[in-house]
């Protein structure tokens, strides 16, 4: 009976559709996607937005499928790919916020922890700043304002003793909380704060690396990104000093967009955790420096956006439709966002400047959103079409408790197909039907299909004509 419901799964889109026009995003890109005026847009930008290695390079995830891996520029000998690995400076800041964000989620460390509370060389109003506003650029630290930042900098010193050095010489700018004040020197006082909550025996800077690999780099199988980008230290730069390619900082996205699980279904972050760290947590600062404020002549919305634990939220209100975007830019050009109402996410790899890189960035984003809203819209006119239904229930739920129930036409039935099992980044998982389809079905699916930690997993079918088709995705 089981294998029989999920057969009658692989067909709830008639075969004729199917050969006419694949709906699903995630197996069938080629098909529906036309990435032509993207290509054309990188082709155009590798020059003048790529720098001195003269390349660009772009990677998409959407509903947990690569839609999109391309690089171009470089040279014949060494060509600019979505593998290369480049220096992502303040896009270190976001893998930097989830390593804070684990050890709350294990109640190690509090936002609103005081920085007194872990190192007593920070007194009187400067030992009252949290974690949180530290980490949401409003701690009372001067930020990128301050005149002498070479602390965060120093590789002759540790990251305890560039701390200290903060406490000691770093006045305020303000009381914390009350203005906003872009920069990386409040994220290394909180990086020293994540190594003494830790209770990590290693030295401090070494601590602090051993915290990403073994709670972010490894659950994720991410190899290139490390905090060795400007050169190796025990004075690691916790907002700006990170390397990676376009691929494994997707990888790292993607994780976030998937409720903080792995594609092996290891929980990496709690989706508490993740939705504190998008959302803004400036609490109404005033906004004294920000970098948005040098392309404004852009996008005027830009220079207004707030900040959350890690990341901008991004708000533009001159395109169709207004977007609200996660980003973490850095200084040379590296741009990775998230688009949650869309469930993508992308990264736009350069190894050049802000400056010249902030213009294709954006480009990017809007023809990529255009592509993608263009075909959404053919799929919702296509699936409103369909004599066929599927309902899931509850969801989510666990595995034993899952129930589909699918409804078809006569005539598809009495066809083969062959049912599979996802990760939401594509990885096949299992077999879950191989036959022939049946009449409908309501079947319960045991735990011995779902043995998975909770999370969102992909169902698809493909039939006999090579035809592949996604059918849902479940959520546990």
């Amino acid at each position: 009976m089981a294998k029989s419901l999920m057969v009658r799964y692989c067909l709830c889109w008639s075969w004729a559709i199917i050969l006419l026009f694949c709906t699903s995003a995630l197996s069938c890109r080629g098909q529906q996607y036309d990435f032509t005026p993207l290509d054309r847009l990188l082709q155009d930008s590798a020059r003048s937005a790529g720098g001195t290695l003269g390349g660009i390079a772009v990677v998409l995830i959407k509903d947990g499928q690569i839609l999109y891996s391309r690089g171009f520029g470089g040279t014949i000998f060494n060509p600019y790919t979505p593998q290369r690995v480049v220096p992502i400076a303040s896009a270190t800041k976001w893998l930097s916020a989830a390593v804070i964000m684990s050890l709350v989620d294990e109640g190690r460390l509090r936002l609103d922890d005081s920085v007194g509370r872990y190192i007593p060389t920070f007194t009187g109003t400067k030992a009252n700043m949290t974690v949180r506003q530290l980490f949401s650029h409003t701690s009372g630290l001067p930020g990128s304002l301050v005149t002498d930042d070479s602390y965060q900098g120093d590789k002759t010193l540790t990251l305890q003793g560039a701390v200290d050095s903060i406490a000691l010489r770093v006045p305020l700018i303000a009381r914390p909380g009350e203005q906003f004040a872009y920069g990386g020197i409040s994220m290394q006082v909180a990086g020293r704060i994540a190594e003494i909550a830790s209770g990590s025996l290693l030295p401090t800077g070494r601590a602090w690396d051993s915290l990403f690999v073994r709670r972010i780099a490894q659950p994720l199988g991410i190899r290139t990104i490390n905090y060795d980008g400007l050169g190796a230290t025990d004075n690691p730069q916790i907002g700006g000093g990170a390397q990676a390619s376009a691929e494994d900082y997707a990888r790292f996205l993607a994780m976030l967009l998937n409720g903080g699980r792995s594609t092996t279904g290891t929980i990496v972050l709690s989706q508490a955790a993740i939705d504190t760290m998008l959302a803004d947590q400036t609490r109404n600062a005033v906004i004294r420096y920000t970098p948005y404020i040098g392309f404004v002549g852009l996008d005027t919305q830009l220079p207004l956006s707030r900040y959350g634990i890690g990341n901008w939220i991004e708000y533009r209100t001159g395109i169709v439709p207004a977007q609200r975007t996660n980003s973490s830019q850095g200084a040379f050009g590296f741009s990775p966002w998230i688009d949650r109402p869309r469930n993508m996410v992308g990264v736009m790899s350069v190894g050049s400047q802000l400056q010249s890189a902030m213009p294709t960035y954006l480009q990017v984003r809007d023809v990529v959103n255009r592509i993608i809203d263009r075909t959404t819209s053919a799929q919702d006119k296509i699936r409103s079409s369909t004599i066929l239904r599927l309902s899931v229930s509850p969801h989510p739920a666990p595995a034993s408790e899952i129930r589909i129930t699918l409804h078809a036409d006569d005539g598809m039935r009495h066809q083969p197909c062959t049912i599979t099992l996802h990760s939401l980044l594509g990885e096949t998982l299992c077999t879950i039907y191989q036959g022939m389809v049946e009449s409908v079905y309501d079947l319960a699916l045991p735990p011995s299909v779902l043995p998975l930690a909770g999370g969102t997993y992909i169902v698809r079918c493909s039939n006999a004509r090579g035809m592949t088709q996604t059918l849902c995705m479940i959520t546990r």
